[in-house]
């Protein structure tokens, strides 16, 4: 009896309780779903993606300038001489590029720009990393800001208006790893573009070796 007895105090049981069930699974979904919320709204934030595609020759648009890779150059084996840290022989890639800056563009904020190299299979490589290899690219005679670079009398050259500007970046590259199909990449704080989160994504040309 005491079993038939428990048992129809089951659906009662249910009945009073649903109100406070409810509302338990719906803060076991928030619980989830706030923390990835935020998640993705900081990634949103501080991470490029929004791609652009640029035109594989010629000028692309992107922030109100105008930018286009020059040229590229890829020595292999040459990376064992710039990093910091005892590694196998990796390969060095040079990414040369122009922009002409648009009416509104200053050279303090063409200068916020980044830049990285991706493959088909996402894996990333920021531009002038480790430091030695933006020092290298200067002592070559290159430039490695997207806005102003080094003039005489210590007084730094700045991009103008209309006027293509050179500058480039120096990929340290794995063992192994090709030019063919990788993607040359330039950026500026994602909170800053429009809309936020592009990047402009360039086709890498053939390589001169």
């Amino acid at each position: 009896m005491n079993g038939a007895t428990g048992h129809s105090l089951q659906p009662g049981w249910w009945k009073r309780n649903r109100a406070w069930l409810a509302g338990s699974l719906v803060l076991g979904a928030l619980a989830f779903y706030l923390p990835w919320r935020d998640s993705q709204a900081e990634r949103a934030r501080s991470a490029p993606s929004h791609r652009i595609d640029a035109a594989g020759k010629g000028w692309s648009q992107y922030e109100g300038s105008d930018w286009r890779i020059a040229g590229v150059e890829f020595e292999p084996g040459a990376g064992k001489a710039v990093a910091d840290y005892p590694h196998a022989p990796g390969s060095l890639l040079l990414v040369h590029y122009q922009v002409k800056p648009g009416p509104a563009a200053t050279a303090k904020l063409l200068d916020r720009c980044r830049g990285r190299l991706v493959d088909a299979t996402g894996r990333r490589w920021p531009a002038n990393e480790p430091y030695k290899l933006g020092r290298r690219l200067r002592d070559r005679g290159f430039n490695d800001s997207c806005g102003t670079r080094p003039g005489e009398s210590f007084v730094r050259v700045e991009a103008r208006p209309g006027q293509a500007f050179d500058f480039s970046h120096a990929f340290l590259l794995p063992p192994g790893t090709r030019p063919e199909g990788l993607r040359a990449e330039l950026f500026f704080p994602p909170s800053t573009t429009t809309p936020h989160g592009s990047y402009l994504s360039f086709p890498l040309p053939p390589a001169a070796p």
